[in-house]
């Protein structure tokens, strides 16, 4: 039934930089910090997933889903251990360690 309702899918493999200095704006990528147009809003609250550039997975995009070109960015608003079940809140811990991965 679930196999049914993948009509498609865009496969992402990751090369490994140690920080951005070595990546070219509007490179696809995923951790770090996002290239944003001047007048982009940072929504609140939110962390930065991923970046993908369109011209970049327009290879992959077999059934031509996405626009050929521009940028789609992933964000997420996390949800505290506090907000899940205990009454006790806990200290948010920063998960931005690791390393930033170049996705293709």
């Amino acid at each position: 039934m679930l196999a049914a309702s993948l009509h498609s899918f865009i496969t992402v493999s990751e090369t490994y930089a140690v920080d951005d200095n070595g990546l070219l704006p509007g490179t696809s990528k995923i951790k770090g910090l996002p290239h944003l147009p001047p007048d982009f809003i940072w929504p609140v609250g939110a962390l930065f997933l991923a970046q993908f550039n369109l011209a970049e997975l327009a290879p992959q995009d077999i059934l031509q889903r996405l626009p050929a070109a521009g940028m789609l960015y992933f964000f997420s608003t996390p949800i505290l251990p506090s907000e899940l079940c205990s009454t006790t809140p806990e200290p948010w811990e920063n998960s931005s360690s690791g390393h930033i991965r170049k996705a293709v």
